[in-house]
């Protein structure tokens, strides 16, 4: 028995670390006994010991497996966990990002992983047979004790008793990732050359392999196709290197997919760009259609939000397989947040696709919150529409136009803050929402305010660069508004150049007419540079029809508060 003394000199470490990542690698490549390393973890070394070397660090549970079968996961408990979480990070600075590694990399994810295969002609997917358990304590042991790190070998005995469980890495440890990434080192140079030397393409996630050729065929140096029991054989030389790196080929999980069926790369469809599967947007518009269909039958009935999502969360439950465990089951709106927002992972958050089955769950469930979708350069204009608000007063006299713009307020003239405004988007909801004035800008027109909304979608600057004539431009508003108008788009080039008390203008060949005031002027990247104002007389003419097309350039400079 510890005495109590002992007991405070083992309590739980603590969960940070204080040094930056060039300390990590430094400090990691200079350890010289055990000792050091306690230190570099910032742990006693004694605590650090004794929960090295505890015999009762885990509990095991079993998941599912998507292809049939369960997992055994082994998790630390909370004093060991910590410590894999420092000593990852610290090995994550070490190990930095390798070429053709995209699992437990950083910045890198399943979606880069099947980039990288976008547009290939064939396909190949295998996996390694028995990943984590196959690295045993004597190749960790090993791998410290080596070429490049060269640790003295109690060093590296005491890094592998951290990192292992039953003598091998356990899956559900912190350390297990980027320790398997560490050891498949030389697994992952030694493909990348077959690759390079027969014109393909390799990439590796975890124990999920992959190699591509934009090939008619695929060179034999990787992979065969046996006429007679009309399979796909992995050459000689691919199951030489995996099993000379001590790995074995799961002989059931190789894959090979032309571009004329479905090719997936980490369960990413790749045929034309990224996609998620059919089924999965199937399965997310039959759940929205579900919920949406009890909505309107409880609003029918009188029925609040709270008890219509309690009937949609019923008959959800009751579609499922039982379990047998209350705490086991999972709620409508998490399954559907997951789901979408996977989605929106895959084909980008400013899809349309994603945006639309967002705003369907959020009208069923108000405390579906996200964050707002930034406006790129590739968004569809049913989503930058979004962006776009229309301003008036009580008696719609006034009319401008406003735009929602990274930051979270919205930017129009100031000449349309007259009187009392209002703001509504009349292509997606009847909401008006009363305008409050942040910042007012009279000589250059401009102004910002708020509204008690989220915006869901919004605009980004384009920036301070200069403004070079003849460069594209769009003008979005709502010119001349009637009653259930959409967003207008107007194209055209910067023609000109103008100064009036020494506020630059520039004007447009693209009509901006009364109602567009106030509205964002985009570039070809669809990046805030202006904020259309009201055409400008020209001198010595009169009346509306000699009015120039202007916009003020702005940014993010111009206005403090944002």
């Amino acid at each position: 028995m510890l005495r109590k003394a002992e007991k405070q000199r083992v309590a739980c470490p603590s969960l940070n670390l204080t040094i930056t990542e060039d300390e990590m690698r430094a400090g990691f490549a200079s350890l010289a006994q055990p000792s050091d390393l306690a230190d570099l973890l910032e742990i006693p070394h004694k605590t650090l010991c004794f929960y090295a070397y505890k015999k009762k660090n885990y509990c095991n549970f079993e998941i599912p497996k998507k292809s049939g079968g369960t997992r055994l996961i082994f998790a630390p408990d909370t004093p060991m966990k910590i410590i894999q979480r420092k000593l990852s990070r610290i090995l994550y600075a070490v190990y930095g990002s390798r070429g053709p590694v995209h699992g437990f990399a950083r910045g890198r994810s399943i979606r880069t992983n099947a980039l990288r295969h976008v547009g290939a002609e064939w396909l190949l997917n295998f996996d390694l047979k028995d990943f984590f358990p196959s690295i045993h304590f004597g190749r960790v042991a090993g791998l410290f004790a080596a070429k490049p790190y060269k640790l003295p070998k109690d060093v590296a005995n005491l890094l592998a008793q951290i990192c292992c469980h039953n003598a091998s890495l356990p899956a559900g440890a912190p350390t297990s990732p980027i320790v398997a990434n560490m050891v498949c080192t030389r697994l992952d140079s030694e493909l990348k050359t077959v690759a390079w030397t027969a014109g393909c393409i390799y990439t590796r996630y975890a124990d999920d392999i992959t190699f591509s050729t934009r090939a008619a065929s695929f060179p034999t140096l990787i992979v065969t196709r046996d006429s007679k029991l009309k399979n796909w054989v992995l050459s000689q030389q691919i199951v030489d290197v995996i099993e000379g790196n001590t790995f074995k080929v799961n002989p059931y999980k190789t894959r090979v997919r032309s571009k004329n069926s479905s090719q997936e790369v980490t369960g990413i469809r790749i045929n034309s760009g990224l996609n998620v599967s059919s089924h999965l947007y199937q399965q997310v518009r039959a759940l929205l259609h579900s919920w949406e269909k009890w909505a309107k039958e409880g609003e029918d009935q009188g029925q609040n939000r709270a008890q219509i999502a309690a009937k949609a969360q019923t008959a959800f439950l009751a579609k499922l397989p039982k379990t047998g465990k209350e705490n086991d089951e999972p709620e409508l709106r998490d399954v559907l947040r997951g789901k979408i927002e996977f989605i929106g992972f895959i084909k980008g958050r400013d899809h349309p696709i994603y945006v639309r089955l967002l705003q369907r769950l959020q009208r069923l469930d108000l405390t579906a919150h996200a964050k707002p979708i930034i406006v790129g350069s590739s968004t569809h204009e049913s989503v930058l529409r979004q962006a776009i608000w229309l301003l008036y007063d009580y008696k719609q006299v006034i009319q401008g136009t406003a735009f929602a713009i990274e930051g979270g307020c919205l930017l129009t003239a100031a000449h349309n803050l007259e009187n009392l405004m209002w703001a509504s988007r009349p292509s997606f909801s009847g909401e008006k929402f009363l305008v409050e004035t942040l910042y007012v800008d009279h000589a250059r027109d401009i102004a910002s305010v708020k509204i008690d909304c989220c915006l869901p979608v919004q605009l980004r600057f384009g920036g301070d660069l200069p403004i070079a004539l003849t460069s594209p431009v769009c003008v979005v508003g709502f010119p001349h508004y009637h009653l259930n108008d959409s967003v207008a788009f107007r194209f055209g080039k910067v023609v000109q150049e103008r100064s009036y008390f020494n506020i630059p203008h520039f004007v447009v060949d693209a009509d901006i007419v009364k109602g567009n005031s106030g509205g964002p002027v985009l570039d070809s990247q669809n990046r805030v540079i202006g904020i259309a104002v009201k055409g400008l007389e020209v001198p010595g003419t009169l009346g509306d029809n000699d009015q120039l097309s202007s916009f003020i350039p702005v940014s993010k400079s111009l206005f403090p508060h944002i």
